[in-house]
């Protein structure tokens, strides 16, 4: 036997004495001789964390309805960074259709868990998670308390954006109805915190000190409730938007649930001051998150949150500034820019409130036609963060999910996908071809292409050098991404000649052509109502820094696209440009679907391929330009 064979032999020999030891000692003092907790806490004493969890594990698989195994579960899973496996624990216990309410409970909390993880964007998707769970068990029991306090804590959460608050309040007042004349527990204190906070956000502040008045009679002098209750009139909104959404951020929120089988009170609740992140806590207070996040992703987030009530108003787009991004100002785009990041922000929050298909496919149709694309991509991004969050296997179900709202726009679903993996910048390139593997060759190119827009578009200002992020991708999925990071530099940088080259240069010289047909297509995504403006630079060509094949392929890209998603739009388009532009699209489209067909039966990666079919046609005739020459 090896020496570490046998090292470990002898370390896994102790451990086993020492767990039969814990549980003598357990039983001499009169403690279960089994008991789950005492075992893992000397497991984890020594190291073992996956030993800890597996004992607790098959603790909770025998007693599914035991909160505080779970909680003490949980707490681990917390400290030692492993949220994804308590979410996917429980998750398999919900798969029973008999699993018991506590399950759900489990599960609710461990999304929560996993919030100061993901970064501030990702936040409401994992609310959005437990809320559905605490759903489930309010459908078969209304009357359930915990289910409608743990709803009305995760809404309360949330930024008044979403206009949840009025949502968030109707459930403590549920809670409020449910424990009037029954023995006073401990957790109904919660009740009076939370409601009383939910007032404030509501601007209902006189009677948010009602309700702490009515608890204090019954928890006199409670630490927290004073703590309200001595805050003058004119202060209380900025100490409860604090509390909620520290550095206009989202902070975790601790989930120690042991409030609910205590037998007395404890000193903290929710605190109306962050605690200090080693104090401890009950009822899912919120405290500030351990490490803050990234300059460059609290700078978008912050921006994001001053002007999402403009980018999901289609009156007030208008009044979006894009220039905190990068963006520069041109007469050209700026209208577009600001429809562009609308129709995104629209799909993106239509698939945070849990629209169903029939009402996207409602939202689908509200939407103008030149917005509609945009808004499919901001699905596409909705959708990867509500499901990516603790099981990238699930990203394979998206296709399937798709199809059902638009299926003509499944490109840009996927894309979409990419974009959502790009924006939330936690992620490392690793992590990210886990996940584009589960979408196939098809899905997996796409979203590349969305992964390399939104790095550009969204850190380009902050990191000069996320162009380079490409060399840590193989060849493929370089190339795909770079074709993003070209869509990306047209929004940023439009017709600025000199800038164009200045960052076209930072560009791997092997990917530059396709960040130039990732141009052409953003440029004709965007102009698609001006093809004289599109053909233009293919005209100018180097005099304006532009490769004309490389170009023109991603013209063709665009306007196939574009076509497939809503052909009755590109004919009304057609029907009112010059008789030569309206020739070079329609040539530019039939090409495009030619080189599709080929790209297809040859198989592998459809998106490089379907570019070098494309590139290969226009330039048969010697150049691109020749290709349209006959439309003059």
């Amino acid at each position: 036997m090896s020496m570490a064979k046998s090292f470990w032999r002898t370390a896994r020999e102790r451990l086993a004495v020492l767990a039969a030891a814990v549980s003598l000692l357990a039983s001499c003092a009169g403690l279960p001789s089994h008991d789950p907790v005492t075992i893992a806490k000397a497991q984890l004493a020594h190291g073992d964390a996956d030993g800890a969890f597996n004992t607790l594990e098959e603790a909770m698989r025998r007693d599914q309805k035991s909160l505080a195994i779970a909680n003490f579960y949980r707490a681990q899973i917390v400290a030692h960074v492993k949220e994804d496996r308590s979410i996917s624990f429980f998750k398999k216990l919900a798969e029973n259709p008999q699993a018991p309410d506590e399950v759900y409970y489990n599960l609710a909390f461990a999304y929560i868990d996993k919030i100061p993880r993901v970064g501030p964007m990702g936040a409401g998707f994992l609310s959005k998670r437990s809320i559905a769970q605490f759903k489930a068990v309010f459908a078969k029991r209304p009357d359930d308390w915990v289910a409608n306090y743990g709803i009305g804590m995760n809404y309360l959460h949330w930024p008044d954006y979403f206009k949840k608050t009025e949502g968030a309040l109707g459930y403590f007042e549920k809670c409020m109805q449910l424990q009037q004349g029954k023995r006073l527990e401990p957790k109904y204190l919660l009740t009076y915190l939370r409601m009383g906070d939910a007032l404030v956000r509501s601007g209902e502040i006189d009677r948010a000190y009602e309700v702490w008045t009515r608890g204090n009679e019954l928890f006199p002098r409670h630490p927290d409730l004073r703590a309200r209750l001595d805050t003058p009139h004119d202060q209380i909104a900025q100490a409860i938007r604090d509390l909620y959404n520290p550095n206009n951020s989202i902070g975790a929120i601790n989930t120690d649930i042991s409030i609910l089988w205590a037998k007395s009170v404890p000193s903290a609740a929710v605190p109306l001051h962050a605690l200090d992140t080693k104090q401890g806590g009950v009822g899912g207070q919120l405290r500030a998150a351990s490490a803050p996040p990234a300059a460059a992703e609290a700078d978008l987030f912050s921006w994001f949150t001053r002007n999402l009530p403009y980018l999901s108003e289609k009156s007030a787009y208008s009044k979006v500034d894009m220039s905190p991004l990068g963006v520069r100002s041109n007469e050209v785009m700026n209208d577009r820019v600001n429809a562009i990041a609308h129709g995104m922000i629209s799909g993106f929050l239509a698939e945070l409130e849990g629209d169903e298909s029939s009402a996207l496919q409602a939202k689908d149709r509200d939407e103008d036609p030149f917005t509609r694309p945009f808004f499919h991509e901001g699905v596409g991004m909705g959708y990867a963060a509500s499901v990516s969050t603790e099981d990238v296997g699930e990203l394979k179900k998206m296709a399937d999910d798709m199809s059902r709202i638009a299926p003509r726009f499944s490109r840009l679903h996927l894309a979409g996908a990419g974009m959502w993996f790009g924006l939330e910048g936690a992620r490392s390139p690793e992590r990210v071809a886990e996940a584009f593997r589960q979408l196939g060759a098809f899905g997996e190119a796409y979203a590349y292409e969305g992964y390399g827009f939104a790095k550009t578009l969204f850190y380009m200002k902050s990191n000069p050098e996320v162009l380079q992020l490409g060399t840590q991708l193989r060849p493929e999925a370089a190339a795909n991404f770079y074709h993003g990071a070209g869509r990306a530099l047209w929004i940023l940088i439009g017709t600025d000649t000199e800038r164009r080259a200045q960052l076209l240069k930072q560009v791997p010289e092997r990917y530059r052509s396709d960040a130039y047909s990732g141009y052409g297509m953003g440029v004709a995504f965007t102009k698609v109502d001006d093809p004289g403006f599109v053909f233009s630079f293919a005209e100018r060509g180097s005099s304006v820094g532009i490769q004309p094949e490389a170009y023109l392929t991603g013209v063709t890209m665009g306007y196939s696209i574009r076509q497939q998603g809503d052909p009755a739009y590109i004919s009304t388009i057609l029907s009112h440009v010059s008789a030569p532009d309206r020739c070079r699209v329609t040539r530019l489209i039939d090409l495009g679907r030619a080189a599709l067909e080929d790209a297809e039966r040859k198989g592998g990666d459809l998106h490089d391929s379907w570019r070098n079919e494309i590139r290969k046609r226009l330039t048969d005739k010697g150049n691109a330009l020749s290709s349209l020459n006959g439309c003059a």
